[in-house]
């Protein structure tokens, strides 16, 4: 398959209205053959099969942790996010955060990939790290100096965006700064009750 075929291939499938698939054609169209090839390899084959009607590609729709750590993806493609509270400043170099387990999964890393450092990477701050987890909250620890505060909301890119987007029953649909929709996640746990 040529270039062209998987950049229109690729763009076909993550069509959602005209918009949208005008931003990732240009996108797309800015990734090298391997990044492409990375993006596609595993479920490539599965495209255009009549014989399949659900897919599930994986991460690729949103990116994560790993694809920023393969320099497959840059912060600005991934839309996957969790917003988190800052809770509580108990110590210093130490926040805590409302967001846990639940919500960005254990993952930390995949394959072999020891780039991967704690359990996501949060948005526009490059010197926290989420070093540990419990099922309700994250604790951060901070690299050096920070301007982050009680009260104050933070955007954290899973690791893994495939479990996290399995463990919400439905998406906040942002476009720019706007709230556009809720999208229900209808397959949650693979849950499609064949046949009853």
């Amino acid at each position: 398959m040529t270039r062209d075929e998987k950049i229109e291939k690729l763009t076909e499938v993550l069509s959602v209205d005209k918009v949208f698939t005008q931003q990732a054609k240009e996108r797309i169209e800015e990734k090298t053959d391997e990044q492409l090839d990375y993006i596609l390899s595993p479920f490539w084959g599965a495209i255009g099969d009549e014989n399949i009607a659900i897919y599930h590609p994986g991460n690729y729709i949103f990116n994560d942790a790993i694809q920023l750590s393969t320099d497959t993806a840059a912060e600005d493609e991934c839309a996957l996010c969790v917003l988190a509270s800052v809770i509580s400043h108990p110590q210093d170099g130490l926040y805590i955060i409302d967001a846990g387990a639940k919500c960005l999964g254990l993952d930390q890393g995949a394959h072999g990939n020891d780039s991967i450092k704690g359990f996501g990477v949060v948005k526009g701050h490059p010197e926290l790290e989420i070093f540990s987890l419990s099922e309700e909250v994250g604790k951060l620890h901070v690299h050096g100096e920070t301007s982050l505060k009680v009260g104050d909301k933070i955007f954290i890119i899973p690791n893994h965006s495939c479990s996290t987007a399995n463990l919400t029953s439905y998406y906040v649909g942002v476009r720019g700064d706007e709230v556009e929709r809720l999208v229900e996640v209808d397959i949650r746990g693979n849950s499609t009750r064949k046949g009853v």
